[in-house]
This record gives structure tokens, sequence and C-alpha cells, in this order.
């Protein structure tokens, strides 16, 4: 009988489970941003803006947080609809657990989760959902380029920022060339799997088997443009929600920034993330990267940016907390072994 579907964690082994030195490292590097983050800051001045911070705007903007987390999870339903509909308690659900599991683990591994969850409770291997992710993940990053692109058109950026922006837009291109590639020929993709699980030890194998799987995942759910289109659209609407819950952030403080300052805020947000460095929930990196990009890019002073980028910080770990807790039962019981070997194996769209 074949196995039930896979974790991804069994092959990232330990890599997943990040040990004292890693807990140390992410701890120095959190003490040190903060550090860069706070200084020059008057202290003064900024407790009084945190001090006078409105809770109705504090509310605003965890409540838009948290829609913009609800609206996030219909792209990977949109992209796996094809294979099987998934419920989207599950999606909502698995979106809410990987959060959570990315803001208290030092470890980018939210995608890794979010392929778990929604394996184990459906029948979609977590490797070939985790392919429809990479498809999520390139058109994410094409839209950022886009974005970039169109706020250095309205924004006098720093001279440093043009290379960033330029790589940015390769990477958009290179993947959705890697995309098309993969729609036409599927077989570049597979070969090479495919001769990672015929030979070597057993890790190389498992390796090769997750890989096949997630290139199936990625030629399948990119082949339909339609989709593609929409996935487009659900992200831009994501974003905009999650730029309103920055702005209102920063109104929760006092500080009142534009449309194109709110993007600026997202973009950063993301470039904080993203940090492969990063600490548990980002602290720290997440301070002193938006910060710096408030400050230099829109002029805005220290204290009103630090305390801004507080506000939004804390609400976006108070989200995931209260998501998480609510994700693992909205996500349900895993399949059973049976149930789970039955459909293990997705068919490809018509």
């Amino acid at each position: 009988m074949d196995a039930p579907p896979e974790s991804p964690f069994g092959v990232a082994g330990a890599a997943g489970r990040p040990g004292m030195r890693r807990i140390v490292v992410t701890t120095v590097v959190a003490v040190a941003c903060l550090v860069l983050a706070f200084r020059g800051v008057d202290g003064e001045r900024m407790l009084g803006l945190l001090g006078r911070a409105s809770p109705a705007w504090i509310a605003a903007s965890l409540a838009l947080a948290v829609v913009s987390m609800a609206v996030r999870c219909v792209k990977l339903g949109l992209l796996l609809r094809p294979v099987e509909r998934i419920p989207y308690r599950v999606l909502l659900g698995a979106e809410l657990i990987s959060v959570l599991v990315d803001t208290l683990i030092p470890v980018r591994a939210n995608y890794l989760v979010r392929a778990w969850v929604i394996g184990r409770r459906s029948g979609v291997r977590p490797a070939f959902v985790l392919g429809a992710e990479v498809v999520e993940k390139v058109v994410e990053i094409l839209l950022l380029a886009a974005g970039m692109v169109a706020l250095a058109s309205l924004v006098r950026l720093p001279d440093w920022a043009g290379p960033p922006i330029r790589l940015l837009a390769v990477a958009a291109c290179g993947g959705i060339v890697a995309l098309a590639l993969l729609v036409r020929w599927p077989g570049l993709g597979r070969a090479p799997a495919a001769f990672l699980a015929r030979r070597g030890p057993a890790l190389l194998r498992r390796v090769g088997d997750l890989l096949g799987r997630t290139v199936d995942g990625v030629s399948q759910t990119a082949a339909r443009p339609g989709a593609l289109v929409a996935l487009l659209a659900i992200t831009a609407v994501e974003w905009a929600l999650l730029a309103s819950a920055f702005a209102a952030a920063s109104r929760a403080v006092g500080v009142a920034i534009g449309p194109l300052s709110s993007a600026g805020f997202l973009a950063a947000n993301h470039l904080a993330f993203a940090i492969p460095a990063s600490t548990s929930g980002a602290i720290g990196v997440y301070e002193v990267t938006v910060s710096t990009a408030l400050t230099l890019l829109f002029g805005l002073p220290k204290e009103e940016a630090l305390s801004a980028v507080l506000v939004a910080h804390t609400v976006l770990i108070a989200a995931a907390l209260l998501g998480g807790a609510a994700g693992f039962r909205l996500a349900g019981p895993a399949r059973t072994t049976a149930a789970a070997t039955a459909a293990a194996s997705p068919t490809p769209p018509a």
C-alpha cells in the first residue's frame, strides 16, 4: 500500500527545526536590528505618539489584516480547482496555521506548512500543492515588480533602489518564462526529478519524488491563463486590503500617509518577511526595514515612521496569533490513511 501524503519536512529534516545555535543567532540579529531601528529616535516623542494611539484605528487595521488573509487563501483554491475543490474552511485554516508558524518559528516555512496542512486534509499531495504555491509566488513577484516600477515613476527613489528593482523585474520575467516552459514541456522538470528518484541514496530518491510532484503541480496549475489573470486580480485586492491596514495603523498614531506611502509600506513589509536571516515574526528586521523605507523614500520623521511600524507589526502578530488559534479548528481533522491513499495522486486537468 502507498504511503499517505508525505510531509515536506521529511526532506527539510533538521533545517525545519531551529536548534539552540539558530535561536542565539536570530536573537542577536533581532537585538541588533532593534538597536539600528531606534538609533537617533527621540524616545519621549515616540512614546507620546504611541500613548495617544487610537484603539478604533488599531481595531480597523486588525480587521483589514485578517480580511486580507481571508482573501489570500482563495488563490490557492483557484489554482487547485481542476484537481480537487478544496473547501474554503480548509484553505483558510491552512493559511492561518502557516502564518502562525511563520510568526513563532524563525524559519520561513509557511509555504511548506500550508502545503502540508492542505495535503493532509485533501486528496492532493503536499508536494503538488507546493507546485501551485510556486505559481502563486511567481505571480506575486510579477505584480510586485510592476508595482515597484510604477512607484519609481511616481516617486523619486534613491539611486541604490534602482538595482534591486531591476533584479526584481528580471526575476519576475524569468519566473514567467520558466512557467511557460514547464507548461509547454513539463518533461524539462520531470526528467531530472525522475533521475534523482531512481538513483542514489534514499534521501536523494525522496527529493526526486517530491521534486517530480512539485513540477507536476507547477505545470498543471499554470496551464490555465484565465486562472493566472484571476490570480493577479485577487492578489491586487489582497494587497490593497493590507496596504489599507498599514494606513490605518499609521492613522492610529496620528500619521496620515497617502496611497503612495501605503504602497511603499506594503513593499517594505514584503521585503522584511522575505529576508532569509529573519527572526521569529521578523522582530527587529521588520522595524528597521520598514521604518527606514518610510523615512528615506517618503520623508517621514523617524519617530512617526517607527511608531506606525510598531503598531502595524503588533497588528500583524496579533492577527497571526488570533487566526492561528482558529486555524486548527477551521482546517478540521486530517483524512484517514485509507482516504488519503485513495485520493493521493491528482489527475491532470482535462
